[in-house]
């Protein structure tokens, strides 16, 4: 009987524990482990304004707190005109030269939570957007930050510099309702 008790109230211990830590290790080593366990809007900043996009894909990969998270993505979406444009044969990879994808991971997670929340707003696009940028500029200087990494023919951090305020501005303007596609936005 003594035993059976002690059991019990470890097991209730463990319990209690385990719903107050956040719910996988790498959460708990990010900016979401601060956030209340039901606290959407904070865990979506975090992993849009607060984390780095290593921790963001890694806690996209587990599908932290999917549902009501939603981690679904189609990709770099470009516009037909700009596929043309720029002579892109791999939206998410532009010139089969730069990775873009990941950025465009979180970017459409951003967007994605953001309606969800009811909260995707003229106001809240903008930042949304330079995250968006800092990922994909960021992501071309890592690309060359070692000089002793083969590039693809013809890659330069230039060229991938450029093309990826060229995707920027695609979200900036394409996708901001001057053109194309008008987007519903919430009510500020």
């Amino acid at each position: 009987m003594f035993i059976q008790n002690i059991y019990l109230v470890a097991s209730a211990a463990l319990v209690a524990l385990s719903q107050a830590l956040p719910t996988t290790p790498a959460a708990a080593s990010t900016p979401v482990g601060a956030c209340g366990q039901d606290d959407q809007i904070c865990v979506t900043d975090a992993l849009l304004f607060d984390s780095t996009l290593d921790q963001f894909l890694a806690l996209r990969s587990q599908n932290y707190k999917s549902p009501p998270l939603s981690y679904e993505s189609d990709g770099c979406s470009v516009p037909r005109e700009f596929v043309e444009w720029l002579g892109l044969i791999n939206k998410d990879r532009p010139y089969n030269r730069y990775n873009f994808l990941n950025a465009c991971f979180r970017h459409d997670f951003a967007y994605e939570n953001y309606k969800r929340q009811k909260r995707f707003t003229k106001t809240n696009k903008k930042p949304i957007d330079n995250k968006f940028k800092e990922d994909l500029v960021n992501g071309c200087r890592a690309q060359f930050a070692n000089p002793s990494t083969v590039q693809p023919a013809g890659a330069t951090l230039e060229e991938c510099e450029k093309t990826a305020n060229t995707y920027y501005l695609g979200v900036a303007i394409y996708f901001g309702g001057i053109q194309g596609e008008k987007i519903q936005f919430d009510a500020e």
